[in-house]
């Protein structure tokens, strides 16, 4: 990958590749990684012109590393929290673990007692 690399940046060329694997994938800026999925009438669809490699991986099923976890006081929390991780695209709201824990704050410490105060 390496060479390949080089030789694009010194010859100016420019490299086409399909892959599903995140190895070769996951260092590479957004505007390098295009996404297509088969749509349901069995055509080839572009998602994306540009994308993060996670959101790359949500598409083939790849498992996103270093999800995060956000907890929230009450139900319509949780809710307005996850409509608007939706909006950064499919991908991108996977990434996060929304948890609703209800009684405020007391218990989110003695759930989580490492939790900034």
């Amino acid at each position: 990958m390496e060479f390949l690399i080089e030789q694009v940046k010194v010859r100016h060329h420019q490299l086409v590749m399909s892959t599903h694997s995140p190895a070769m994938i996951r260092h590479l800026p957004p505007d390098a990684i295009k996404v297509f999925v088969r749509n349901a009438a069995g055509r080839v669809a572009l998602v994306s012109q540009e994308s993060e490699a996670s959101e790359a991986f949500f598409y083939i099923g790849e498992p996103i590393p270093g999800g995060r976890t956000i907890l929230v006081e009450d139900a319509l929390a949780a809710e307005i929290v996850r409509m608007a991780l939706r909006h950064g695209g499919a991908g991108f709201a996977t990434q996060f673990d929304v948890k609703h824990y209800p009684g405020g704050s007391a218990v989110v410490w003695q759930t989580y007692p490492t939790f900034p105060r």
